[in-house]
């Protein structure tokens, strides 16, 4: 039998297109994008994250820790770039 963490990834994988497309708009606002570059091919990526808003802050849950790749790159690029609430995207 397996635990919930070892498959969780799959759920991840599985739900990650249709959480992307909803993520960053207005209507949805527990969802955001993290905009960021990849530390090895310094290519633009996006990654749908839950986000909790404070009035300075985002606050954001690593349910799969800090050495996920995407939070490895924004830690490596010193930053990122947060699509909330139908906010404009970087570069557009």
């Amino acid at each position: 039998m397996t635990s919930p963490a070892d498959t969780s990834w799959r759920f991840a994988r599985a739900t990650a297109p249709a959480v992307r497309i909803l993520a960053g708009r207005r209507g949805i606002p527990v969802w955001a994008v993290v905009h960021h570059r990849g530390r090895v091919s310094g290519r633009d990526l996006r990654v749908p994250i839950a986000v909790v808003a404070t009035p300075d802050h985002f606050v954001i849950n690593l349910p799969w820790g800090p050495r996920t790749n995407w939070v490895r790159n924004v830690i490596a690029a010193g930053g990122c770039t947060i699509r909330w609430k139908g906010g404009r995207p970087p570069g557009r």
